[in-house]
């Protein structure tokens, strides 16, 4: 039943936002064709919409232009150079290829594989390696798919070793300014000057940079048309992207005996960043659960990135899920939860009563009052803060409540 209740506060939510829409499509039509230039309401009109989104994304595009650093690779640095694209599934698997942080170059699939290609050895381990790196990171792919790539692979270096083709410049990036540098993209290049012996041309871009230019990608573009419903990102202790809500702010309400030493469950963990403050706080373990696999996958990238992985991990599930099939082994639940409902927010907080945890910390717009807690264990809930936006256009104020065993 607790897994059932959790899921229909998130039906709830999304209701809400559904309904919204359906009232905003509903004055849509009877602005008729005014609608695309005029506003009508809370959303802004699709031609509105599509017009700031290219906007954005030029804008992005034109700061890159320069922005963006020149510079060479000397051929014995190039093995040194930082893997960057992390996610839920390769984390595991790169880190068992490269047995220690951080995973470099010299460590990747690509690299062992063009090597392989370069000494001209019959052995098909470094094929196999990067077959394998194919299939976990493309779930989807079938093998003729994989099998064609790998071919591909294949004719890339031997046009390349033969000078055929004139390559881009790779994408680099620094968490700090004299920090190391990190391969954003072309990590086939790197391995093509890895195993050849060659220089590397490359382009160095601002971090928050880098950040922004993913998120406009199709699977960001929401986030990218209004940024206050960002989550937020933190590199090396610095904000890259300001979400809607300081996590640090939220961690300075929650009492240290809360975190230090305990083993950590954060649900709706969004990008990452109170998982990750929390491991920084002493939390011995923390597991991070977003349902967008997206989001999942660049949390793992930040955690991997400042070598909090593997005691900071994330995976894509819904919650209620997640419950049902590890039920216990938590000390502390981080609970961020959109539901303004007291009542269903009541009955979310019962049904993680199988986790097993001692402190339930949840973050909510909803107060809770006498009538709809009773009956759940850590009755009263104690009232820690207020969590405020960033801006009053970013959200509303959340009130962060704290349940004990």
């Amino acid at each position: 039943m607790g897994g059932e209740n959790i899921q229909q506060a998130h039906m709830v939510a999304r209701s809400k936002t559904r309904r919204q829409a359906k009232r905003t499509a509903t004055r849509e039509r009877e602005a008729g064709p005014a609608a695309l230039f005029i506003g009508t309401g809370f959303n802004r009109r699709p031609l509105q919409r599509v017009s700031r989104r290219l906007y954005k994304t030029f804008v992005l595009r034109l700061r890159s232009a320069f922005e963006a650093r020149p510079l060479t690779i000397p051929h014995d640095k190039v093995a040194s150079l930082r893997f960057f694209q992390f996610n839920e599934r390769t984390a595991p698997f790169l880190s068992s290829l490269a047995n220690a942080w951080p995973v470099c170059v010299r460590d990747t699939p690509h690299a062992l594989f063009a090597a392989a290609l370069a000494s001209g050895a019959r052995d098909s381990t470094g094929e196999q390696l990067y077959a394998d790196y194919l299939r976990t990171s493309w779930e989807n792919w079938a093998e003729d798919h994989i099998v064609a790539k790998t071919r591909s692979f294949r004719a890339f270096f031997e046009r390349s070793r033969l000078n055929e083709i004139k390559l881009r410049p790779v994408v680099l990036t620094r968490l700090a300014a004299d920090g190391p540098l990190f391969v954003v993209d072309g990590n086939h290049r790197c391995a093509l000057a890895y195993a050849l012996g060659r220089d590397l041309e490359a382009e160095v871009l601002p971090f928050d940079l880098v950040v922004r230019l993913g998120l406009a990608s199709s699977v960001f573009r929401s986030a990218l048309l209004n940024p206050h419903t960002l989550e937020e990102v933190r590199i090396g202790g610095h904000i890259a992207i300001p979400g809607v809500y300081d996590e640090l702010e939220f961690l300075n309400l929650v009492p240290n005996r809360c975190i230090v030493g305990r083993r950590l469950l954060d649900l709706n963990a969004g990008f990452g960043a109170r998982s990750v403050l929390a491991r920084e706080r002493g939390a011995a373990e923390v597991l991070g659960v977003e349902q967008r696999h997206r989001f999942a996958d660049m949390a793992t990238r930040w955690a991997m990135i400042q070598g909090s992985w593997p005691h900071v991990r994330f995976c894509s599930r819904f919650p209620d899920d997640f419950m049902r099939e590890r039920s216990a082994g938590f000390d502390v639940v981080f609970w961020k939860h959109a539901c303004a409902d007291m009542k269903l927010l009541a009955q979310g907080v019962q049904g993680l009563a199988p986790v097993g945890w001692k402190f339930l910390i949840a973050i909510t717009a909803a107060d809770f009052s006498p009538g709809a807690c009773a009956g759940i264990r850590g009755f009263p809930p104690k009232r820690l803060g207020t969590l405020r936006a960033r801006s009053r256009r970013a959200g509303k104020s959340l009130s962060v409540w704290l349940f004990e065993a």
